[in-house]
């Protein structure tokens, strides 16, 4: 269980500068060693493991403890690097230290397309089923802090206040991320004529400030992957009710860069399990209490009815049963 931060925290004292992760076979002796040379001829201290893998061996504390105490990782995606076990747990750790520590994570791709990695095609996918066998417990995390992106659902009826949660979210974390959209009502505007044009450029030029070129919408998210798949971007999609409709926004591992996180709001469940959403919150209806606190606080800007209106306030509650947007809407009238 993690600890409640302390009113005292203070950044930590980094011990290197960069952490490098790499597949010793395919880069050790040329791209990473001068990598290595270039960054420390520049003053900048960097940990390189030197000691190579041995087949079977875990990987040693020491390693781990170098992670935490850099600033930066690059990570060397090269051919290879998914075929290692140890270089897959290495990068656990590293997007663990990204998402709790503030760790930045510089993704560096060395004979190798971005959208292999991202997708786990050719050499990666033959790596991924050779460990099928032999890793079964840690196969289902391995592919998602390969792209460093992960997605949560928000599900339940009309009314739950699930665009709500969503816009809370979004307000408190967007700072941390180097690009964010929150595109509203897409299920509604998707219907539209030109709908899933106007959501790409929104999508497009909130997060990189720029317009799609292309008329096509396939093209236009080629074209969102290609701008954002290295950017670490927050991305809600508000009232989604067709997979289509996440694949055509970019919801997908390997669309944006490591750290990304989407949030997903929907009615039907089985939209976000179909996309392999695995954190999925139910948002559920409020109790008595509760409603009663929420409808007092629209119309009377206390926590609970005079007195006098305490009955019919109880009466208007269990009209509304449970749904937040039906309180405020009957406190409007």
């Amino acid at each position: 269980m993690q600890k409640a931060a302390s009113s005292s925290y203070s950044p930590p004292q980094w011990k290197y500068d960069v952490f490098l992760s790499f597949r010793g076979k395919d880069t050790r002796n040329n791209f990473t060693s001068h990598l290595y040379s270039n960054l420390e001829q520049r003053g900048i201290d960097v940990y390189m493991d030197d000691s190579g893998l041995e087949r079977g061996k875990t990987i040693e504390p020491a390693l781990w403890q170098a992670i935490e105490d850099s600033r930066f990782s690059i990570v060397v995606f090269s051919r290879d690097y998914a075929s290692s076990s140890w270089c897959l747990d290495e990068l656990v750790k590293i997007v663990q230290c990204m998402k709790e520590m503030g760790h930045t994570v510089l993704p560096v791709f060395y004979d190798v397309d971005p959208s292999e990695v991202a997708d786990q095609t050719g050499d990666y996918k033959k790596a991924f089923i050779e460990h099928k066998e032999k890793h079964s417990g840690n196969l289902d995390k391995w592919p998602i802090y390969l792209v460093g992106m992960y997605g949560t659902g928000i599900c339940g009826m009309g009314g739950m206040g699930k665009t709500t949660v969503a816009r809370v979210m979004y307000d408190r974390i967007r700072w941390q991320f180097h690009g964010s959209c929150f595109l509203a009502n897409v299920r509604e505007v998707f219907a539209e004529k030109d709908g899933l044009c106007r959501l790409q450029e929104q999508l497009l030029l909130e997060i990189s400030m720029e317009l799609p070129t292309a008329r096509d919408s396939s093209r236009r998210i080629d074209l969102i992957k290609r701008r954002l798949r290295l950017k670490k971007v927050l991305l809600i999609l508000d009232d989604v009710d067709d997979e289509e409709q996440l694949q055509m926004l970019a919801a997908e591992h390997g669309s944006f860069g490591p750290g990304s996180r989407i949030i997903i709001t929907s009615r039907n469940k089985h939209v976000l399990d179909s996309h392999g959403v695995t954190r999925i919150y139910e948002a559920e209806k409020l109790n008595d209490k509760d409603a009663l606190m929420l409808f007092s606080w629209k119309a009377f800007k206390r926590d609970q009815p005079a007195e006098d209106l305490s009955e019919l306030s109880k009466q208007v509650v269990g009209y509304a049963n449970g749904l937040p947007l039906a309180l405020e809407v009957i406190e409007k009238y």
